[in-house]
């Protein structure tokens, strides 16, 4: 008697032990190897989506370089105008009453003769 509960409790847990090894661990195996699958395939389209944005960034960034540079020109230009401006500003601001009334009136005081 002392001897069947030590047997019957070594059965059960020998018996646990090999449903452990035979159904539970086959089937989540199993499983694992259907979630990789899924995984795998889901990885693939992300490869794919991640090309397809990278070369859309490519050309983004091409787009925005480009304009980057326009705007520098831009810039220059403005910059080259304003100069010009001051510079024509500080010409005039210079210019004595008869100067500025010839510049202003676009009366010229050469004569020609005929």
């Amino acid at each position: 008697m002392k001897y069947l509960k030590l047997i019957i409790m070594l059965i059960t847990v020998i018996g646990g032990f090999l449903i452990l090894i035979f159904v539970i661990v086959p089937s989540e195996e199993k499983y694992n190897l259907r979630h990789l699958n899924s995984l795998q395939k889901t990885n693939k389209l992300l490869l794919k989506d991640n090309e397809e944005l990278d070369l859309k960034l490519d050309s983004l960034q091409y787009e925005v370089d480009s304009l980057s540079n326009l705007i520098l020109q831009d810039k220059q230009t403005i910059l080259n105008l304003n100069q010009n401006l001051n510079e024509k500003i500080t010409t005039i601001h210079h210019f004595s009453d008869d100067e500025l009334y010839v510049f202003f009136s676009k009366f010229k005081t050469d004569s020609t003769a005929n």
